[in-house]
This record gives structure tokens, sequence and C-alpha cells, in this order.
């Protein structure tokens, strides 16, 4: 069977159907859809590997975040940017 590579390459930039809980570890940075019901929040956050998901500073209700766009190579560069994106938020 042929594969299309074109179709490969834009399965790859869908988002990530996988959902990850406020509290957990980031497995890989990158661009996060943020998902919370309970003040019917949909968002983006720019998160870190190895950093916790962040939960709802006004509530205790679960947050919930899906991979949009990974950041494929990270340079200590932007992953300052990332930070002090994240810090001034």
């Amino acid at each position: 069977m042929k594969t299309n590579k074109n179709s490969i390459h834009k399965r790859s930039r869908e988002p990530s159907l996988i959902l990850f809980q406020d509290g957990s570890t980031v497995p890989r940075s990158g661009v996060y859809g943020v998902l919370h019901t309970q003040h019917h929040v949909t968002l983006q956050a720019h998160l870190i590997q190895g950093h916790a998901f962040p939960c709802c500073p006004r509530c205790d209700g679960p947050v919930m975040f899906n991979l949009i766009t990974p950041i494929v190579a990270e340079s200590a560069s932007l992953r300052f940017r990332l930070l002090t994106r994240a810090s001034n938020a």
C-alpha cells in the first residue's frame, strides 16, 4: 500500500487527542490547548517539558490540556522566552 507523504505530514500537525490533567508533568514542550469548563475557558498555553501543568488559580475545578503544536528543537533562548512569557501571564 502506497502512503501519501502529505497526509502523514498533515496528520502530525493536528492537535493531540491525548488529554493531560493539571498537576501532572508536561511530557513535551509546546503549545497546549487549555480546557476548563468551570469558567468556560478555552485558551492556549506555552508549556515547558518537565514542568507541571498548571491548575486554575480561581477554583479547584479540573483543568485539562492537549498538545496542539510541539516545539521540535528547543534552544536555551526559546526556553527563556517561554519562561518569561509564562511568568508575565
